[in-house]
């Protein structure tokens, strides 16, 4: 064992530094650059090193070096390991493994011999993270040397958040040339090149100590969304945006309408057997929405209280808050029996919220079961006139049900420590007013979500992306794009009224036909007959559409929607005009915003009747009309992006959410 080399003299009682470089030829010189450096200001060095790749100490005569970690080739512990690639960085995991006890003795050793010198500080490398423990427990100043760039060091530092990604393992090799969102500088094949391939696993576990992730450890979101495509969408695309800001994710979801867990690999997904499937078929039968609202917050108590309940028993898990659907108002009064802040998600607009709150849900009108034979038919309501009251009679088939419905989820609203909304607030700047004043709890106008990132792929139902090349093929704006949703049915009659209003309108059209919409049928059974013969490659009809890229679509003129929330922000993102057929629920509301209040749209009066239908299409596409709607949509297109973008009033509420989550 090669001992003392020192050779110089010391006058009085000099200050030592110990340095100790990793064992690699690009760590052991900015280390060795470092000791002269301090030498020339006069302090006494000694190098602490490894029998492997050890230095040459007759290069460095006035340093006194001192090995350990005999592992030599024949240690059993390293002999086995290869020499280059990961080969080094398992060596490296097996010297922090067995370093302690070897390192502590020779400090030990240096300390009670160096009775002329002070050790001022030990400096190790910024790998050998095991150093810091020795350095606490003998009470020495332990600096550390980053030999390599910050970027490396930030890139290392988001090896968790890559993994939770699932960039470390991509399945989709089609993928790899694609910019990582979270860390612009490198691209997936990038990540994949440097090797490791689990945060979890031996290499990753070792750099997260390095990196001391695990202090403070990541807080975990709990989601539960209502087990319906229009709310599960902007329940994950939240989910989704708080996990970017540092947040871990857990979904706890219904059996029914189950999401894929391998869309979203970074989250972890928990199904409840809540036994709706069981009565959901009835959905079309005699049963109103209502009816499934309470089943479900009936049903779903005791499994979520469970399910909630052996989250908090994990010491790995640190659960900041649940978010839910405001729907599941039953999740107030679990969060609190467990002392969880509860957040409510409302994945509508702030206008249907005041208008529920307004409507005469528990009188005794007759104005929910009207006609068109009814006087009061076209009449507004005097409880908020933007409404008729053939649009609330469309709301619910059971208003008493409704009203029952729509009282328990604002008084749990109230109650919760915050309301998420999936809207901006120069959309619905007045109506944030009211729910400021009327609704105490904090309020997060962060939408819309979908703005955040790329088409996401939360669809319950497989798109057809031929589509787009054949809207690849289409002049600009000359596209009629039909769509009613996930959930509206309509009766055959209707569907072959438009049918016919969209072949007579002569534009070019595509229809989202989701099987099972028409009643009594499965899929197009009722369509007039060759009438995809007769429109040959002038209509397409499909099952499901990437609706997002749809709408951004150059060839995309109109959109004809039910006025589900999340369509209706997807056309106002894209600047599309809307031609309003709202089916039931919100929808007729959101329908009288974008028509009346909004005016970016024409609401289609007389239901699904061909005359009608084709005066309303041309209307938005080939008349003066259509262009005044185009340039309001398209200013509110503008400030949707102004919104979201640093500096924005979503930027900024964004900021307070996770400022607010962070802080429970």
């Amino acid at each position: 064992m090669e001992n003392e080399t020192q050779t110089e003299t010391t006058v009085g009682r000099r200050r030592r530094i110990i340095l100790f470089p990793l064992p690699f030829q690009g760590h052991i010189n900015p280390m060795l650059q470092l000791a002269n450096l301090l030498y020339s200001k006069g302090f006494s060095i000694t190098i602490f090193h490894t029998n492997f790749n050890a230095p040459k100490t007759s290069n460095y005569p006035h340093f006194t070096f001192r090995f350990i970690l005999d592992n030599d080739p024949q240690d059993e512990r390293v002999s086995s390991l290869p020499s280059h690639g990961m080969g080094a960085f398992n060596r490296l995991f097996v010297f922090n493994e067995h370093g302690g006890d070897e390192l502590r003795h020779e400090l030990e050793l240096l300390l009670a011999s160096d009775e002329d010198e002070h050790v001022s500080c030990i400096i190790t490398d910024a790998l050998w993270h095991f150093t810091q423990s020795v350095a606490d427990s003998l009470n020495i100043p332990r600096l550390v040397l980053r030999t390599s760039s910050l970027f490396c060091f930030l890139a290392y530092a988001s090896f968790p958040l890559f993994d939770d990604l699932g960039y470390l393992n991509l399945a989709d090799k089609t993928r790899l040339d694609e910019q990582v969102v979270e860390f612009p500088v490198l691209k997936l094949k990038d990540i994949i090149k440097i090797g490791f391939k689990s945060s979890k696993d031996p290499i990753g576990q070792m750099l997260a100590s390095l990196l001391n992730m695990d202090a403070p450890q990541r807080k975990t979101i709990v989601f539960f969304p209502l087990p319906f495509q229009g709310h599960i969408n902007p329940m994950l695309q939240l989910a989704n945006i708080l996990h970017t800001h540092g947040f871990k994710i857990t979904v706890i979801h219904a059996q029914y309408n189950s999401p894929n867990p391998s869309n979203h690999p970074h989250f972890t997904f928990i199904p409840i057997d809540e036994g709706f499937s069981k009565i959901v078929d009835q959905a079309a039968t005699n049963r109103d929405g209502t009816y499934f609202m309470r089943y479900l917050n009936e049903s779903c108590v005791d499994p979520l209280r469970d399910c909630l309940a052996k989250l908090l028993l994990d010491d790995r898990e640190t659960i900041a808050c649940v978010i839910s659907d405001v729907a599941f108002y039953f999740t107030q009064a679990v969060a609190d029996e467990l002392k969880l802040p509860r957040l409510a998600l409302r994945t509508g607009s702030m206008g249907c919220v005041l208008a529920y709150d307004a409507l005469p849900f528990h009188s005794n009108k007759t104005c929910f079961c009207l006609t068109k034979e009814d006087s009061d038919y076209e009449v507004s309501v005097p409880e908020y006139p933007l409404l008729k009251f053939k649009d609330i009679a469309k709301i619910s088939i059971n208003p008493q049900g409704m009203g029952d419905f729509a009282t328990n989820m604002f008084n749990q609203m109230k109650a919760s420590s915050g309301i998420i909304w999936n809207t901006f607030k120069e959309l619905e700047e007045s109506a944030l007013e009211t729910i400021s004043q009327d609704y105490p709890t904090p309020s997060f106008t962060l939408g819309p979500f979908h703005k955040y990132f790329p088409a996401s792929s939360t669809s319950l139902i497989e798109q057809d992306r031929t589509i787009i090349s054949w809207l690849d093929k289409q002049p600009p704006k000359s596209v009629v794009y039909a769509s009613f949703g996930s959930v509206a049915h309509i009766t055959e009659l209707e569907f072959q009224e438009v049918a016919h209003g969209l072949a007579n309108v002569g534009l070019s059209f595509l229809w989202v036909v989701r099987p099972g919409m028409v009643i009594g049928s499965d899929w197009l059974e009722s369509l007039p007959e060759n009438f995809e013969e007769r429109m040959g490659d002038r209509g397409r009809i499909v099952q499901w559409s990437p609706q997002q890229e749809v709408l951004a679509h150059p060839a995309t003129g109109c959109f004809w929607t039910h006025n589900g929330w999340n369509s209706t922000l997807e056309s106002i993102c894209e600047g599309v005009p809307m031609i309003c057929s709202p089916c039931f629920a919100d929808q007729p509301v959101n329908a009288r915003y974008v028509s009346d209040f909004w005016k970016i749209g024409v609401f289609l009066e007389d239901g699904f009747e061909r005359t009608g239908i084709e005066m309303t299409i041309k209307r938005v596409m080939m008349n003066i009309e259509g262009d005044e709607i185009r340039e309001r949509i398209s200013c509110l297109k503008d400030k949707v992006n102004v919104s979201v973008d640093e500096g924005g009033s979503s930027f900024q509420s964004l900021n307070n959410l996770v400022d607010y989550i962070s802080s429970f």
